[in-house]
């Protein structure tokens, strides 16, 4: 009994001496376990914890009514205040009147840039008209002096034309000398002292001659004599 009293003192002496080893052990190991730099983001996000605390209790109004109120007293009783607001309220309203103002003018003014478009557009195809009438009224003028040249030289060739029927005539008394085309129908002859140099028929075409003085035509037929200059 007594041997076994001394085991179980000894084994009480003994068991704090090794709780104590175990806890110096564990902080010792965690120490190591931890890094340098694990241990000062810790500190610094535990500082920050700690001044936004302190800030946002200092800071926050304690009764957010009362500064209301006296907001809303101090509001209503400065006259600076009250008028910088009617102020305010009046140059609100003007610009929103002046706002409108503005649209409508716009407004008006792309509606009247719409219409000058238009003006413009109208008076180019007038003057494109105007120089296709000017280009069409000289094209007029210069078929018309054709024509007038073309019945000049037909009312000389009709005046000038000498018609003869069947017969014989003597030429520089009876008809001119010169170039003449002939035409008609039947049959021409020309001669020279009683030889004759032409023996054709006449056609609608004509042929061209040249008459001679003291040459004798003998026609048969009609015969009109075309002088060509």
């Amino acid at each position: 009994m007594e041997k076994d009293k001394d085991i179980i003192e000894v084994i009480i002496d003994e068991q704090p001496t090794n709780n104590k080893k175990i806890k110096f052990a564990y902080w010792d190991n965690l120490a190591k376990d931890l890094s340098p730099l694990f241990i000062k983001v810790s500190s610094a996000i535990c500082i920050v914890i700690v001044w936004g605390v302190f800030f946002v209790g200092f800071f926050i109004p304690k009764n957010d009514n009362n500064i209301t109120k006296r907001l809303e007293k101090l509001q209503n009783t400065n006259s600076e205040y009250i008028t910088a607001q009617n102020n305010y309220s009046s140059l609100s309203d003007e610009i929103n009147t002046l706002n409108s103002d503005l649209a409508d003018k716009k407004k008006n003014y792309e509606e009247f840039t719409t219409s000058q478009n238009g003006l413009e557009k109208i008076n180019d195809e007038n003057d494109k008209l105007e120089k296709e009438k000017e280009e069409l009224q000289n094209t007029v003028n210069t078929k018309q002096s054709t024509l007038d040249s073309l019945n000049n030289q037909v009312s000389s060739t009709s005046q000038s034309t000498l018609t003869l029927t069947s017969g014989t005539y003597a030429v520089g008394e009876n008809i001119k000398a010169g170039k003449y085309t002939i035409m008609g129908s039947g049959s021409i002859a020309i001669s020279s002292s009683g030889k004759a140099r032409v023996n054709s028929n006449l056609t609608a075409d004509g042929k061209d001659y040249v008459l001679n003085d003291d040459e004798t035509i003998k026609i048969k037929g009609k015969a009109q004599f075309i002088p060509i200059k």
